[in-house]
């Protein structure tokens, strides 16, 4: 397979960066592949705001046949809870004396991680970034090039959440709701997970030294970080458990006596760069190498000529909305020619309202009753908000949340009455 190849380096467009994340890839990993037709290419491309920013795309660079693997990266090559695990694990042996002080300092982390709202996964996602932002320069860490191939913290204001009231107010009263409630509730859920992890940061200050230096996470682990966290992982992440390929019965017999709730986040290096497509030209799936161990391949959906962009398709059909939200796009519905029909589907959002709820951050400043509705939205696994908008889809046209959101709701404006 030939090497990677890539458009004319750009510190604004981060093409450097990707050949260096190429690099550090075959380095960290001899199986790894980046395709033999691969290649990163810079396009303009005109901005809503009328402005011509150079963005990145991956284009083939020789032909290449239907099921061809196009793209190969391991596991332990994505940001995801695993990866954080063996990186944290790495550097507990190393600051630790001994096996039993490595296992107590894992714990105080891992204790920490599980506490409050969960989000585990999402957590160590957030870690794992911060550990790559902040590295020490010249430190053999493959994290390092690959943050730095991702879109800059101030990337991201083509998404709603970023925008004026007025802009949002334009998409009218049904969608102008919808997207101020999902607004709202990113910015909940970003201020909680920001403060759930302020401990957890110090710890792995006091334990991991060299991978999360205390004056850098300082300055670094602001909510501003968090937000731009939140936001590359809601729009790049896949689930490597549901894109697992099973082929074996050793391996159906591992997948069953897992949780089938379990769920495994994480973002694929070099796929970040590929572009939505209804009709795409690669799909991702994880699968068994050679040896044994588990691998991300992009293969080729069909047959595609040399300097054909390379494109995925992002999550199968959602509401429209949501597209929006986390993408800042929708799709025109007219353009597929797959069999699956168009990305975007018709959807209901129920707005639901609590009236005079303390949502601030202290906990012991809330009134009680305040306190108690927040710990009752947090069990059914909703953030600490007053507002919100929740999907109906034709799956599942009355989603068990909004039931409880108005029972919840009736007792909370019954005890205010008291």
């Amino acid at each position: 397979m030939a090497s990677l190849t890539e458009g004319t380096p750009s510190p604004q467009n981060g093409l450097q960066a990707a050949s260096n994340l190429s690099t550090q890839l075959k380095s960290k990993n001899a199986e790894t592949s980046l395709g033999r037709a691969l290649m990163v290419s810079p396009v303009n491309h005109s901005g809503g705001d009328g402005l011509t920013t150079l963005n990145r795309v991956l284009v083939a660079s020789s032909n290449v046949k239907q099921n061809d693997i196009v793209l190969e990266i391991p596991i332990t090559c994505t940001v995801s809870s695993s990866s954080f695990d063996q990186v944290l694990q790495s550097c507990l042996e190393q600051s630790s004396s001994s096996p039993e002080e490595t296992e107590a300092k894992k714990s105080d982390i891992f204790r920490s991680l599980q506490s409050s709202s969960g989000r585990v996964e999402l957590k160590k996602q957030v870690l794992l970034l911060l550990h790559a932002t902040i590295a020490p320069q010249g430190c053999e860490s493959f994290w390092q090039p690959y943050v730095a191939s991702l879109p800059p913290l101030t990337s991201f204001h083509h998404v709603p959440f970023y925008w004026e009231d007025q802009e949002i107010q334009k998409y009218g009263p049904c969608f102008a709701r919808m997207l101020r409630s999902m607004c709202q509730r990113f910015s909940a859920e970003s201020i909680s997970l920001h403060e759930e992890l302020k401990y957890v940061v110090e710890l792995l200050s006091q334990y991991c030294p060299s991978s999360w230096p205390s004056g850098d996470c300082a300055k670094t682990f602001q909510l501003d970080f968090v937000e731009w966290c939140m936001c590359t992982c809601n729009s790049r992440t896949f689930d490597l458990v549901s894109i697992e390929v099973v082929t074996t019965e050793e391996e159906a017999e591992e997948a069953e006596d897992k949780n089938d709730d379990r769920n495994d986040p994480g973002l694929i290096p070099f796929v970040d760069l590929c572009n939505h497509s209804e009709n795409a030209t690669l799909v991702v799936r994880v699968e068994r190498n050679e040896q044994g161990n588990r691998v991300a391949r992009a293969r080729a959906t069909r047959d595609v000529a040399e300097n054909e962009e390379l494109t995925i398709r992002y999550f199968g059909k959602q509401e429209m909305v949501h597209f929006l939200f986390y993408y800042g796009f929708v799709p025109t519905p007219t353009t597929s020619t797959n069999s699956n029909g168009s990305d975007v589907c018709e959807s209901v959002y129920y707005h639901v309202q609590y009236d005079g709820v303390d949502v601030g951050l202290d906990v012991n400043k809330r009134d009680q009753g305040s306190n108690h509705l927040l710990s009752a939205l947090a069990s059914l696994g909703l953030p600490p908000t007053d507002d919100f908008a929740l999907q109906g889809t034709a799956e599942a046209p009355f989603p068990e949340e909004w039931i409880w959101l108005l029972r919840i709701r009736e007792i909370w404006n019954d005890c205010k009455k008291r």
